[in-house]
C-alpha cells in the first residue's frame, strides 16, 4: 500500500493529509488519521506528541515495555511486540485495524519527518510517497 502525504489549503491556512492508496482494501486511510489528529492544537504542537508515540513503539521494540497505549483526540492505538492495533477511541481494541510494530514505526517516524519539513509551508504542496510494507 502507499501512504500519500501532502499539504493542502483551507481557510488560509495549511494542513496535512495522509491518504492510502491500496486497491485490495477500501477504507484503510481511516486508521491513519491517528496520525493527522491533533486535538486541534495544530500540527507543530501534535509533534511532540507523534515523537512520544514512536519512543513508545521503541519501548516496546527493545523489550523495555511489553504494551504502551498511545491516544488521540478521537483515535487509539495499543503497541506491542505483536502489532499496533489502531482504533476509533470510542471502540474496543479488537475492533481495530492491525499493522506491524514495525511497519507503523516506520510510518510514524516518516510522518513526523514529513511535518518537520513543512513547518514554514506556503502554499499546498509536496505530496511524499511513503510505501508502507507489512
Amino acid at each position: 500500500m502507499e501512504l500519500h502525504f501532502s499539504w493542502y489549503e483551507f481557510n488560509s491556512r495549511f494542513y496535512p493529509r495522509v491518504q492510502c492508496h491500496n486497491n485490495e482494501e477500501e477504507g484503510l486511510s481511516y486508521p491513519f488519521n491517528l496520525l493527522v489528529d491533533d486535538g486541534g492544537l495544530g500540527f507543530i504542537h501534535h509533534l511532540s506528541w507523534l515523537k512520544e508515540g514512536s519512543s513508545m513503539c521503541e519501548r516496546v521494540i527493545h523489550g523495555n515495555s511489553m504494551k504502551e497505549f498511545f491516544t488521540t483526540e478521537l483515535f487509539a492505538a495499543d503497541i506491542a511486540s505483536e502489532g499496533v492495533s489502531i482504533y476509533d477511541i470510542t471502540a474496543e481494541p479488537t475492533d481495530g485495524v492491525l499493522f506491524s510494530l514495525q511497519g507503523f514505526y516506520t510510518t510514524i517516524n516518516e510522518w513526523i519527518n514529513f511535518l518537520e519539513r513543512g513547518k514554514d509551508i506556503e502554499k499546498p504542496c509536496e505530496v511524499f510517497v511513503f510505501n508502507y510494507v507489512e
